[in-house]
This record gives C-alpha cells, structure tokens and sequence, in this order.
C-alpha cells in the first residue's frame, strides 16, 4: 500500500489468485482516488470524509499497536487480535455495510446482500456514470465485458483507474 496526494495505490495480496490468472490481473495495482480533495462546500467536505484514502489511514493508525501481519483488515476480537480476519467475516462486514447503507436511505434491497453484491453494484454505478467499457472490465479483472453485461449489469456501472473509484462514489450523489 502506498499513500498518495491524490490517491492510494493497494496490490492484493500475492497469495491471492483472481478468477482469470492473467499477468495482468494479478499484478493488478488498485488506485482509489482522494474523494473531494479541494471540497468547497459542506457536502464535499462530508464526504472527503468518507473517502478510502482517508479512512484507510484512520484505520491503520488505530490498528497499528495490535497489528501482527502485514495484513489490511485483522481482528479486534480477544482470541485472534492483530491477526487476519477470515473470508467470512469480512464478508459479514460488506454485507452488513451494504445493508446498513440502504437502510439509512429508506432503499429497499432487491434481494439478499453478499459480499459479492459490490461487484455488481460498483460496477453497474460505474457503467450508469457512462464510464468505458473497458475500464469497467479492467478494475473488475474481467477480459471482456460478456461477463459484465451477461451476469453483472444491474441497471445503474473509468476515464482512468483512479476515476474508477471517484465515479462510483459520486453516483450516489443527487
């Protein structure tokens, strides 16, 4: 992970195999934008708040004293404190983030939420936000956007990577 003005740039894990083993999808680099870095009014400013870069350093200041590994997420629970939480916590966590989320807006869920749904749902805002095809494809590591219009489109959907992010943020907005 390396900390930018404007962006930080993660590499997965290099035990971690995606779904189509290509050179370039496992040497992937995931750039995630400052969101509002020069916000002008209270809304822009609440959420550069929200934005990854910041959070992520929040988060790894309070976690540094029980950090164990040079693991992202590790566990606050007393039995495995400092260590890496499992796939299924994690994937509690998403879901209920995901859930929490529609929640506070009064939004029903189309159906059960799973980790898996931000799949859909990042890429589908990124495509509604007329963002290419291709750059869809590419922050998804899909080879060809079949897969996306096929199993993912989810009726909602990147100039360049670190627009990617931006966009799916901002889809949000009114």
């Amino acid at each position: 992970m390396a900390f930018h003005t404007d962006r930080v740039s993660l590499r997965t894990n290099p035990s971690f195999l995606p779904k189509v083993c290509s050179e370039i999808n496992i040497n992937q680099v995931i750039e995630l934008p400052v969101f509002f870095p020069n916000h002008t009014n209270k809304l822009e400013y609440m959420l550069h708040k929200l934005g990854v870069h910041r959070q992520l350093r929040f988060y790894l200041d309070r976690t540094k004293d029980i950090r164990k590994l040079d693991q992202l997420f590790v566990s606050f629970s007393v039995a495995r404190k400092g260590k890496p939480v499992a796939k299924t916590t994690l994937s509690k966590w998403l879901s209920d983030c995901i859930t929490y989320t529609y929640s506070c807006h009064n939004m029903p869920l189309s159906s059960r939420v799973k980790a898996h749904s931000t799949r859909a749902f990042s890429t589908s805002s990124a495509f509604q936000a007329k963002l290419p095809l291709d750059n869809i494809c590419a922050a998804a590591t899909w080879s060809n956007p079949h897969t996306f219009i096929t199993h993912y489109k989810v009726d909602k959907a990147s100039r360049d990577r670190a627009s990617f992010g931006s966009m799916v943020l901002k889809s949000v907005l009114p």
